[in-house]
């Protein structure tokens, strides 16, 4: 990835996050488990990069997921 265009797409993430961080608490958007747990772990690439971390248990549902 260039310099350049490195830099355009930490200024689209930066926006991003500015309008997600923006939405209302009040339920009137309404996101399902998958949209929420694709943002997480969109948010998580782009600010700790790959996981370095094993795979949890299956048994851990909401662990597993997020991995």
């Amino acid at each position: 990835m260039t310099t350049s265009h490195a830099h355009d797409t930490q200024i689209l993430f930066c926006r991003a996050l500015a309008v997600v961080r923006t939405l209302p608490d009040n339920d009137t958007v309404q996101l399902t488990a998958s949209e929420r747990l694709n943002l997480y772990g969109l948010y998580k690439q782009a600010t700790q990069g790959d996981c370095t971390q094993p795979k949890p248990s299956s048994r851990d549902v909401a662990e597993c997921a997020k991995w």
